[in-house]
């Protein structure tokens, strides 16, 4: 306990000293003041309003979240409630979602996707992930977990080229905003969805909820891919002019 004492009376006279501290008054060559969060914010919004194509992303990806964020909850109670997997399996599934996650960072990382087929790479990975994710319950617990892995490659190549795509048609000036636009989005929605399927899951089987969830972000991302701005975004040529009002 002795060694405590010397340390309060340290920070005691640090913040003595530090009271008599005084700060030159401003001038007019200071710089200003960094605007707010809330002010990157609408900056963000207003930029994403004209650029029709990340706009269409954005949205999309405030639905996915919703879903998808309900349909994780549910997989600890489907673990706990199905004979033969149990919360052992339900850590072996988790990371077999993280293993997934980071072979598919490693892999996008390596393979250089060429412009004009990552429209095809988008859907077969958004594919992958809806498809297995929503079947995995059906299977075996073996054939689940593998399942499971291969989803988390197809979700990480999904996110991998969003985010390349957000970064290369964004604006430099602009891309802290619209990534912090991107982030509230898509965390605020998480706890709606995440309380809409626990209450869904008080009258239907987590089961049939996490398929019905992932067959509806499947149809989103079909839905998605047929509007033009989308693909061109996902494709999006550094060549060309990035959109500052390109509303499409």
């Amino acid at each position: 306990m002795a060694a405590v004492f010397p340390q309060r009376y340290f920070v005691s006279g640090l913040r003595r000293a530090v009271a008599f501290l005084t700060l030159p008054p401003k001038t007019e060559n200071d710089a200003p003041e960094p605007p707010s969060f809330f002010e990157e914010l609408k900056s963000g919004l207003r930029y994403t309003v004209h650029f029709s194509g990340l706009r269409m992303m954005i949205l999309m990806a405030c639905f996915l979240n919703f879903f998808g964020s309900g349909a994780s909850i549910l997989l600890q109670p489907l673990f706990l409630n199905t004979p033969g997997y149990g919360i052992q399996k339900y850590g072996l599934a988790a990371g077999a979602v993280c293993a997934g996650n980071l072979f598919g960072m490693l892999l996008t990382s390596v393979i250089r996707i060429p412009r004009r087929k990552r429209m095809v790479f988008f859907l077969s990975s958004a594919f992958a992930d809806t498809a297995l994710n929503a079947l995995f319950p059906f299977f075996g617990v073996r054939t689940g977990i593998l399942l499971l892995c291969v989803a988390g490659i197809g979700n990480s190549v999904v996110n991998m080229l969003i985010l390349t795509s957000v970064q290369q048609s964004t604006a430099e000036e602009m891309r802290g905003k619209v990534f912090s636009l991107i982030a509230v989005g898509g965390q605020g929605i998480a706890p709606l969805g995440i309380a809409a399927a626990g209450a869904a899951a008080e009258w239907l089987c987590p089961r049939d909820l996490i398929f019905g969830c992932y067959f509806i972000n499947l149809l989103l991302f079909l839905f998605f891919a047929f509007q033009k701005p989308f693909r061109e975004f996902i494709q999006f040529d550094l060549e060309l002019s990035r959109p500052g009002g390109n509303s499409g």
